[in-house]
């Protein structure tokens, strides 16, 4: 899946959550999610990965949980910026497709 349809996927997602949160988190690939420097508490971080997961599933037929023992065990965190993010939803969704 080519990165470019994962970051809009992420990208719409984020409009959605800025939206509803009345927030306005820059759709950036450095931008910090979480952790150090990052713009989102727990709960909101928890918020927009349901709406990335939900609109995978509706728009590329991918019902995908990106939450995970693995994803905990990552040496980089896959929440730290909007790039890790991204790359870390290609991996699932290619290792899925495997």
């Amino acid at each position: 899946m080519p990165l470019n349809e994962i970051y809009n996927i992420v990208y719409e997602s984020i409009d959605q959550f800025n939206e509803i949160n009345e927030r306005n988190l820059e759709k950036s690939p450095d931008t910090v999610l979480f952790g150090a420097g990052g713009h989102l508490e727990s709960i909101e971080l928890v918020t927009l990965i349901i709406e990335i997961e939900d609109n995978i599933d509706d728009q590329l037929d991918h019902c995908i949980s990106i939450v995970s023992e693995k994803a905990m065990s990552q040496s980089v965190s896959p929440f730290q910026t909007i790039e890790t993010l991204v790359n870390y939803i290609q991996l699932i969704i290619t290792e899925g497709d495997n």
